[in-house]
């Protein structure tokens, strides 16, 4: 037996040396428990010391049949960078019950985790810093995530635990950690109050529409709202000047999605025995008002805009295209062609409104083997290019207007991306536009891609507070932070900047609030807890609705501050009691009876009214929520230990002998049920607290 001395920082290994993977091995397997029937292993060596300032080694065990499998990784400092484990051969099942670990429990076994793997980290990792989400029951899993802090200053990357909520085991770990040199000094920096001066100095918000999509009601609402400017969210900490950063990416142009098979319109064959009913005739009526192959084909290449004379034709398939904010469902052709170039080959598709032939969408396959040295076109040139094509071409050209490509713009190797966004009263639309790429080398248009809302209502664009307001609420001194940053992926340095808070980029032209990114106004995600009821201290059913409010099972309606144990349910109510158990989270009342309804658990009609709800109702909806209504309505199969069974109405004993077999309910002290009583909200809890943990 060989014994090794571990030490908590070994030399760092800049090569792919056996040495350097046995220590980590060994490292590895001395903080790590990895049992003995793991006994094939596997590794690989990644070098980042330009990029991170380590090498880092990825080891791989898996037992012989390869059903479970540990992964570690081991930076060449003897950190622990990594971990996960799989078991290929568990089960899935749905989880039913509640979580055991509170968001206190997540946090805490998370840190505690990290920095018994990694001892030396905890000076740069403050507990306070711990953030973990919301905990429902529909995980197993809940991960806490970990800032880190340099010279007491946020650094780049963070550390993510997922903690199994039920038994407090670690699932996956991983760490976004590197190891810097010289870093800028915070003392040297300028203050807060004179970074904030700088951003409303170099500000200049855009007065832009964002759109809002409201999937209940179907329908999207542009909302006017202020923006940073792009080019300002960020100040050099050291010399107050803006700063730019220019982070390294590679691009890929996107067009128009998916396979489909190749296949011909399909033609239905007369027949005199069978009558196709009206919504059958009437679908045919739409088919037969599409363009057939032959014009979209004429359509689609003459003339050659988009550089198909030497692709061979592979066929067309027809969808019905659906968007869940469009009031008509249309259809579109897809057409794919073929090019060949030697060995090579690669497709390309187009998608067509199948009705008018409009293009509104392309792809073709790149020539990977072009650099950006290839390119003949500048990029104003290829500007050109992409606007000749969208205003012979585009029908809603009118309606949109080309963004000025930057040094920065969205391009890989020769291939340049041009974008073009909507416009209404000559404010832009964000999340309208059609994306153009365009072949430098070539000169030809290579993808589009059209994102756009039809029918859409917006808001007045008459902003009520003016740009210089919204440049001082942008730049006040609580919504920046410093922090370094990492301004070029691929090597192992990093900036001292001032930037303005991500949640904070967008004000409401209107009100004034701070908004996200669809208008909406911007809300602090609360703590654990997304509801507390003021009165259920020393209620018999405390702890059972505390438990339902903590992790979202139940919730208040919104502006309520109170439960009302002790009122009897409505059956509205109980409808979003049911419907919220068997999403996993809370429904509020107003979507319980749809919910319902939708799924087959209740009757239309029969949960709508805000009469009182029965004892023997509340088992019914619970036992048809969990799937169990044929089996509840077999008769002459159930007796229930309850004394005053013969009051149970007729057709509900089922209901009440399985909600009694599965612990959903106990009965009274004198072994009744009571199902003619009313059902009050604490005991609709109860009963769904029940299942949930029995």
């Amino acid at each position: 037996a060989v014994l090794f001395l571990i030490s908590t920082l070994f030399v760092p290994v800049y090569a792919a040396d056996t040495d350097g993977l046995e220590t980590a091995i060994v490292t590895a397997k001395s903080k790590i428990n990895v049992p003995d029937e793991y006994s094939k292993f596997t590794s690989d060596i990644s070098d980042e010391t330009s990029s991170s300032g380590a090498v880092y080694y990825n080891l791989n065990w898996t037992t012989e049949d390869d059903s479970k499998e540990i992964q570690i990784s081991v930076s060449s400092y003897g950190d622990i960078i990594s971990y996960s484990q799989y078991d290929r051969s568990a089960s899935d099942e749905d989880q039913k019950e509640l979580p055991r670990l509170s968001v206190e429990d997540v946090k805490n076994t998370a840190y505690n985790y990290v920095i018994g793997l990694n001892p030396s980290w905890a000076e740069q990792l403050p507990f306070d810093k711990v953030d973990c989400g919301q905990i429902g029951i529909d995980s197993r899993n809940a991960t806490a995530y970990i800032r880190r802090y340099v010279n007491g200053v946020s650094f780049y990357g963070s550390i993510g635990v997922s903690v199994d909520v039920r038994d407090g085991s670690i699932t996956n770990y991983w760490a976004n950690w590197s190891y810097p040199g010289e870093l800028e000094d915070p003392a040297e920096a300028i203050s807060a109050s004179d970074a904030a001066a700088k951003f409303e100095e170099y500000n200049t918000p855009e007065l832009v529409y964002v759109n809002d999509y409201d999937y209940e009601s179907r329908t999207v609402t542009a909302k006017l709202v202020y923006k940073t400017d792009d080019e300002t969210s960020e100040i050099d900490a050291i010399t107050g000047e803006k700063y730019e950063s220019s982070y390294s990416y590679s691009g890929s142009a996107g067009g128009s999605g998916g396979g489909s098979a190749n296949s011909d319109a399909a033609t239905a064959e007369e027949s005199s025995e069978i009558q196709l009913t009206e919504e059958e005739l009437a679908n045919l009526g739409e088919v037969e008002a599409l363009l057939n192959e032959a014009e979209l084909r004429t359509k689609a290449e003459e003339p050659d805009a988009l550089g198909l004379s030497g692709a061979e034709y592979s066929g067309i398939s027809y969808r019905r295209y659906t968007n869940n904010f469009d009031a008509e469902q249309k259809y579109r052709a897809y057409l794919d062609y073929t090019f060949r170039d030697g060995e090579n080959e690669y497709g390309a598709r187009i998608t067509m409104d199948a009705e008018t032939g409009e293009i509104l969408g392309f792809y073709r396959g790149y020539d990977y083997s072009l650099t950006a040295d290839d390119a003949a076109l500048t990029v104003e040139e290829g500007r050109g290019v992409a606007e000749d094509y969208m205003s012979a071409y585009y029908s809603k050209y009118s309606l949109i207007k080309i963004e000025e490509p930057g040094e920065d713009a969205m391009r890989y190797n020769p291939y340049q991306r041009y974008v073009f966004y909507r416009y209404t009263d000559g404010i832009r639309n964000e999340d309208n536009y059609v994306m153009v790429t365009v072949d430098l080398c070539g000169g030809g248009i290579v993808s589009l891609y059209e994102n756009w809302d039809y029918n859409t209502v917006y808001e007045s664009s008459q902003p009520v507070i003016d740009a210089a307001r919204a440049d001082e609420l942008f730049a006040q001194e609580e919504n920046i932070s410093l922090e370094y940053i990492k301004p070029d992926y691929g090597k192992n340095e990093y900036k001292l900047v001032y930037s303005l808070d991500n949640p904070r980029n967008y004000i409401s032209a209107v009100s004034g609030a701070f908004t996200d990114s669809s208008g909406e106004e911007y809300v602090e995600t609360p703590a654990q807890g997304f509801a507390v009821a003021n009165d259920i201290a020393g209620h018999y059913a405390e702890e059972q609705i505390k438990t339902l409010l903590y992790y979202n099972v139940l919730g208040l309606e919104d502006g309520a501050e109170s439960f009302r144990p002790d009122d009897i349910i409505t059956k509205r109510e109980l409808a979003s009691f049911v419907a919220s158990l068997r999403r996993k989270s809370y429904v509020p009342v107003a979507s319980g009876v749809d919910s319902l309804e939708s799924s087959g658990i209740a009757e239309e009609g029969e949960l709508e009214s805000d009469d009182p709800a029965k004892r023997e109702d509340g088992v019914k909806y619970i036992i048809n929520a969990l799937g169990y209504k044929e089996v509840a309505m077999l008769e002459g199969i159930y007796t229930t230990p309850f004394l005053d069974e013969a009051e149970i109405s007729q057709g509900y004993i089922g209901y009440v002998a399985l909600a009694k077999g599965m612990n959903i309910i106990s009965g009274d002290e004198n072994s009744r049920f009571n199902p003619q009583e009313g059902l009050t909200r604490a005991d609709a809890a109860i009963m769904i607290y029940n299942y949930l943990v029995n």
